[in-house]
């Protein structure tokens, strides 16, 4: 176990230059809307991901007119040597871990484990499949570092395979080739997110006793595009896209494959997204983002689990906040971003600061 025990921001977001020393526990920011609470929990879930927990362009990220942005914290973890994490994003993208250079993603996310719980996440349960499935996504990269790279050779391979689509023209021999790349990391990604949903639902169903006190039956299907209840996914896969392959000569993508499936949720048997009101939809979101909690606190060995909270508290009543708390509270640390300090957080310790115009101030 660890935590994050300093953080450097440099042209991040509204923050010119911060430097921040931090402690293990619950640490609540409060402050007006717009003076950089949201942007400082960013900025601890790139250190994380790799990615905004906002938006899905890095170069958002930069402090307005500023070319580059960079991203430093020493992680004390307990029974080992601190290590030194950090960020750099210009032209190039710099990683590295105790000043040596790390070449891939795959060996930098998941060193700072993280869940992060935002007003958006509601698009998990009303958005697109392409919510749900990034939900998928980023939990088994952090359970298994060998998704992300399964992922990411699949991701890699359906671009190629839909750019040849695109040029059309004597298709069959390259696309040969690429549906072997295709079936190889799509299986990949099918059997860890298959795998995955059982555990998922059990810790959603538990969730749910501890934090509500009514009937609220949340179910989780997986919707496989290849086939339902398939045995041998490589033979299915192999035999989909030769089916489709005319189809997707026509419309040149490819149809079949883990990025066409989805994650259906129902409350009490029916669509959630279709049926539900706005309060089972974000009451919802919250218990699968907790979920996630739920299945990375038991990881062997994490460096650091960090939870990020932004706004979401007042959506519970006084027995569900509570609930929801106290499965938070065994994060390594949770940084909580508020305007007042939520009901429920007095059965705690935490340390205060102070957010303001892009500058934070520890309160005593």
């Amino acid at each position: 176990m660890g935590f994050i025990s300093r953080i450097q921001l440099k042209n991040f977001r509204n923050y010119p230059e911060l430097e921040l020393k931090l402690e293990p526990g619950i640490s609540v920011f409060r402050g007006l809307n717009g003076q950089g609470k949201t942007a400082f929990l960013e900025a601890l879930g790139f250190l994380s991901l790799l990615r905004s927990i906002r938006s899905s362009h890095t170069r958002h990220l930069k402090k307005w007119e500023s070319d580059f942005f960079s991203l430093r914290a020493c992680l004390d973890r307990v029974t080992r040597p601190e290590l030194d994490m950090s960020v750099y994003y210009g032209d190039k993208r710099q990683l590295s871990l105790d000043g040596n250079r790390v070449p891939t993603t795959s060996d930098f996310i998941g060193v700072v484990k993280s869940v992060a719980f935002m007003p958006e996440d509601i698009e998990i349960v009303k958005g697109s499949a392409s919510w749900r499935r990034q939900y998928l996504d980023i939990l088994l990269s952090q359970l298994s570092p060998g998704y992300l790279q399964s992922l990411k050779h699949y991701q890699k391979a359906l671009k190629s395979r839909n750019q040849v689509l695109k040029r059309g023209l004597n298709l069959d021999l390259e696309l040969d080739v690429w549906d072997d790349i295709l079936i190889e990391h799509g299986c990949e990604v099918l059997e860890a997110r298959l795998s995955l949903l059982p555990r998922l639902a059990e810790s959603v169903s538990t969730l749910v006793e501890k934090m509500l006190k009514k009937d609220f039956l949340l179910e989780l299907q997986y919707k496989n595009s290849l086939a339902k209840n398939a045995t041998d996914l490589r033979s299915v896969y192999i035999e989909r896209l030769l089916e489709n392959r005319e189809r997707d000569k026509l419309y040149k993508m490819t149809h079949q494959g883990p990025h066409r499936d989805d994650l259906l949720i129902n409350l009490n048997g029916r669509s959630l997204s279709n049926y539900g009101s706005e309060g089972q939809c974000r009451l919802s979101s919250l218990i699968l983002k907790a979920a996630a909690v739920e299945l990375l606190l038991p990881v062997e060995k994490p460096d650091c689990l960090i939870l990020l909270i932004d706004d979401v508290l007042g959506e519970l009543d006084e027995f569900s906040r509570r609930a929801f708390l106290k499965c938070v509270s065994r994060g390594d640390q949770v940084f909580i971003a508020c305007t007042d300090i939520p009901a429920g957080l007095e059965d705690y310790e935490y340390k205060s600061y102070e957010v303001k115009a892009g500058v934070i101030s520890s309160v005593e």
